[in-house]
């Protein structure tokens, strides 16, 4: 296979796995994949999957022990470009807390990430708007971190 080939042939896969994705309400499964593309080696679905991830196309979450993939529509990979894996975690993490919000020793706890770390973290996210700090109910110096 030539490298226009490949490239092409990523692609499509790429372009399938999208599809798939948008299709489930869900999400994809981990066991899918070999369901969906059975005449695909797996190691190229795994390269198209982190490919996409890189990207911000799709995005994973686990509910219990399976994994789950789910497409991210483009407007909301635009926001996302140029966050690395910490700052995602970190996103993720605000975003599961919901409306309760989530305390910033909390979010080094489950991350496990450095406090300076995850304060960096924190002031980027809240200088380009993806989430905000606000005063907790439950104690006068505590501020909690929501979208």
């Amino acid at each position: 296979m030539g490298v226009i080939e490949l490239s092409v042939f990523v692609m499509e896969l790429e372009r399938k796995i999208l599809d798939a994705a948008k299709a489930s309400t869900q999400g994809i499964d981990e066991g899918s994949f070999g369901r969906l593309f059975p005449d695909i080696n797996p190691q190229e679905i795994v390269a198209c999957l982190n490919a996409l991830l890189v990207k911000g196309r799709i995005t994973t979450f686990r509910d219990g022990k399976t994994l789950y993939f789910r497409e991210v529509a483009e407007d909301e990979a635009v926001k996302f470009k140029g966050l690395g894996p910490d700052e995602l975690t970190i996103y993720q993490l605000i975003e599961h807390s919901q409306n309760i919000g989530i305390w910033s020793k909390d979010l080094k706890t489950k991350s496990g990430l450095q406090t300076t770390h995850v304060s960096k973290i924190l002031a980027t996210l809240e200088s380009r708007k993806l989430i905000k700090r606000v005063p907790s109910i439950s104690g006068k110096n505590k501020k909690v971190y929501m979208l």
